[in-house]
């Protein structure tokens, strides 16, 4: 099981801390699995270390802007599995179509993480946790940097099942 928890942040040159928007994100999202702490024996002492329960997520990118969130989530959570998802609105409309699904096969037997940089209107979010929650995945988060408040009404109102996780309002 992949271990989460403070120390997977980068390092700048000098050796000193930066933390990136995901780890916070991933901290946030990987909570949706129950936390298990096993204590393993060293000659000097032993320790808790917390990791995440059962299985490990699955990444769901939205194409293609969720691909720059996805390497960060991998880089935190290594044995997460990744699942795509390609969505495209209508200039004129503004409806969503899909072009393009793609998800572990065990995904039914996950949580799952979709993330999306941004959430603005919510069409496209409402589309993505629709789909995924087609494949009867354990639980869901919807993880975005930055949300509007029609999106997080809008996603809100069509899937009240789903957490979101955000950085910025």
């Amino acid at each position: 099981a992949p271990a989460i928890g403070p120390g997977h942040g980068a390092r700048e040159a000098g050796g000193c801390r930066r933390t990136r928007p995901w780890v916070v994100i991933v901290s946030s999202g990987a909570r949706c699995a129950p936390p298990r702490a096993p204590r393993p024996r060293s000659p000097v002492a032993s320790a808790a270390i917390p990791m995440l329960g059962g299985k490990a997520p699955c990444i769901v990118s939205v194409l293609r802007a969720g691909n720059g969130m996805l390497d960060g989530f991998l880089e935190v959570l290594p044995s997460a599995a990744v699942g795509h998802i390609g969505l495209v609105r209508d200039p004129s409309t503004l409806a969503v179509s899909e072009y393009y699904f793609k998800m572990p096969a065990d995904i039914a037997e996950r949580r799952a993480i979709i993330v999306d940089p941004m959430l603005a209107t919510g069409h496209s979010a409402v589309a993505a946790v629709r789909r995924v929650l087609e494949c009867s995945v354990g639980k869901l988060k919807y993880a975005c940097l930055l949300a509007a408040p029609e999106g997080i009404d809008a996603l809100a109102k069509a899937h009240a099942v789903v957490d979101s996780v955000k950085v910025q309002l």
